[in-house]
C-alpha cells in the first residue's frame, strides 16, 4: 500500500509539472514568442508605433493577404481570454499578428480580435536604430536637376521627390552608418509615415485616381455647409451643399460621388489634397 501511494504521489507530480509547463508555453505563444508562431490564418506583418494598455497601435508594413492597405495603421486588441501581454511590446518592435479577419473601418483602423502576435524583431534587424532621416540637400549648396523622381510606391500610392534627389535623402542610424531612404523603405526598416515624421518632403499621386473635380456648375446651395466625412478626430466639411457634384474619376473609366468613394475606402481624405479639392476641418468634441 505504501509502494501504491509513493507511485501515485510521482504520477501526480508529474502530471502537474507537464501541465504547469505546457500552460507557459502557450503564454509565450500568445504574447511575444521571439522562435514563431504556431497560428495559421489572417494575418500581417507591422511597425509598432504605440503601446497602451491592453492595445497597441501599429502600421502595416506587409499585408500578408489581408486585405489591408500597407502603410495602414490600425489599434489593435484582444479578447480577455487570449491573455496576450501587449507591455512585452515597445515602439520600434516589428510583429507578425493573427486575427479573426474582421477590421473595423475607422481612422486609424480598429482590430478587436489578434489571437497571436509573434515578436520579428525591432524595426532593424542588424539591432541598430534610426536616429535620423535627413535631406542633404536642404540649407545646402547640393544642386539637383528639376525632375520628379520616384522613390517608392505602396498599394495606393506613388511616391516622388521634387527633383532627383534620392541619393541624398538617407537613413542615419546610432552605429553611425547611414543608407538612403529608398533603400531602408525597399528593407522594410522605414514606412512614409516616418518620412513625415522627420519632415522630408515628398509628393504621392494616387494609382488608381484619375482626377477628382468639383462641378460648380451642377448646382449646389451656395450659403450651405455641408459636412461630408467624419473620422475619430474630425468632421471635413464642404463650404456649400456639394458631395453630390463633387465627382471621383478612376483610372479604369468608373465614377462616383465623393461621399460613397470615400465610405468604401476607394479615396482618402488627402487625395481631395491631391486634387486641390476645397474643404475645412473641425475637431470633434469628445463627450
Amino acid at each position: 500500500m505504501r509502494k501504491l501511494s509513493i507511485i501515485l504521489c510521482v504520477l501526480l507530480s508529474v502530471t502537474l509539472l507537464v501541465s504547469c509547463r505546457n500552460d507557459s508555453i502557450a503564454k509565450t505563444t500568445a504574447n511575444n514568442d521571439k522562435t514563431g508562431l504556431a497560428d495559421t490564418g489572417t494575418h500581417f506583418i507591422a511597425k509598432v508605433v504605440e503601446v497602451s494598455g491592453n492595445t497597441m497601435l501599429v502600421e502595416i508594413t506587409n499585408s500578408e493577404a489581408s486585405g489591408i492597405t500597407e502603410g495602414s495603421k490600425a489599434w489593435i486588441s484582444s479578447q480577455k481570454e487570449s491573455n496576450i501581454d501587449y507591455s512585452g511590446f515597445s515602439a520600434g518592435d516589428t510583429v507578425q499578428v493573427y486575427f479573426d479577419g474582421l477590421v473595423m473601418e475607422s481612422s486609424p483602423l480598429q482590430i478587436n480580435s489578434v489571437t497571436s502576435i509573434g515578436y520579428l524583431g525591432i524595426t532593424n534587424s542588424d539591432t541598430k536604430t534610426v536616429v535620423n532621416i535627413i535631406d542633404k540637400t536642404v540649407n545646402s549648396d547640393i544642386c539637383t536637376s528639376d525632375a520628379l523622381q520616384g522613390f517608392y510606391e505602396d498599394d495606393r500610392y506613388y511616391y516622388s521627390y521634387s527633383s532627383i534627389r534620392s541619393e541624398y535623402v538617407v537613413v542615419e542610424y546610432s552605429d553611425g552608418s547611414e543608407e538612403t531612404v529608398m533603400e531602408a523603405l525597399a528593407r522594410g526598416i522605414i514606412t512614409i509615415a516616418d518620412l513625415d515624421a522627420y519632415n522630408i518632403g515628398y509628393y504621392k499621386e494616387p494609382k488608381n485616381i484619375q482626377n477628382i473635380v468639383y462641378h460648380s456648375d451642377r448646382g449646389g446651395e451656395p450659403d450651405q455647409e455641408e459636412v461630408f466625412y467624419t473620422d475619430e478626430e474630425y468632421e471635413y466639411v464642404f463650404p456649400s451643399l456639394r458631395s453630390d457634384v463633387v465627382i471621383v474619376y478612376y483610372k479604369d473609366g468608373t465614377e462616383k460621388p465623393i461621399k460613397e468613394a470615400l465610405a468604401d475606402g476607394s479615396v482618402l481624405i488627402d487625395d481631395l489634397d491631391f486634387f486641390n479639392i476645397e474643404y475645412y476641418k473641425n475637431r470633434r468634441l469628445v463627450n
